[in-house]
């Protein structure tokens, strides 16, 4: 959703935009160019994680606006601000406390709960606060009332690449779903992988042993490395 934001914002004649990474390749930047969109690699420094280096974008590079999206760059949005004198728009994905009461591991409340804090935290403090969908804004909004904060609705399309593939019109005796997800244990229900589940490259075999602790007949069950 990232990739297809900076896309699209790239449409715009007035707008440039600077996608900011810790590492990528040069065909990432090949295929970023041909919508007008610039990939900056993170400086590697010493002693941060790859994600902590993006709080060092380059000194020269002029910023309007820096785009944060949920917790895990918590650190990194506001060091932008403050030193690039920019503006702040803070994209938030999910409702973590209420999303931690369907996962499995035993302290997944209490985290969700410390988590939901720190992003409503996060929201008081960006300029700009974007939900995903009308569910989130609702969400947000309530709690965001009393620091009179408005929040945003961003409710995303079908991504480019879908739109011209031409889907199969026999009408075959089986119903196919493809879940695609990291498959994380201790949401390995809430995403759906006890029904259906793609698996890293040559950890097939552990997935699917998992999957059968399900209930699930083995003739129902196909797992594919992801590519």
């Amino acid at each position: 959703m990232n990739r297809e934001m900076a896309i699209h914002l790239a449409k715009r004649l007035e707008v440039s935009v600077n996608f900011f990474v810790p590492k990528c390749s040069d065909e990432d930047k090949r295929v970023a160019s041909n919508h007008n969109v610039t990939i900056l690699e993170a400086k590697e420094r010493p002693g941060f994680q790859p994600v902590e280096w993006l709080a060092f974008p380059p000194k020269d590079l002029v910023i309007d606006f820096v785009v944060g999206h949920g917790v895990i760059l918590e650190k990194q949005e506001h060091i932008i601000r403050d030193y690039h004198h920019c503006k702040w728009m803070q994209v938030v994905h999910t409702a973590l406390d209420e999303l931690a009461m369907y996962k499995t591991n035993s302290d997944a409340i209490d985290k969700g709960d410390e988590k939901q804090w720190n992003e409503l935290i996060l929201c008081q403090m960006a300029d700009v606060v974007v939900a995903v969908g009308p569910k989130l804004k609702e969400f947000y909004a309530v709690f965001l009332s009393a620091c009179r904060k408005e929040v945003y609705n961003f409710t995303p399309s079908i991504f480019t690449e879908m739109c011209s593939l031409n889907p199969s019109t026999e009408k075959g005796k089986k119903f196919r779903i493809l879940v695609f997800g990291r498959g994380d244990s201790e949401d390995f229900q809430l995403k759906g992988f006890d029904i259906a589940a793609g698996a890293p490259s040559r950890s097939e075999a552990r997935v699917s042993e998992k999957l059968m602790k399900q209930g699930l007949c083995r003739s129902q069950l196909l797992v594919k490395g992801y590519l």
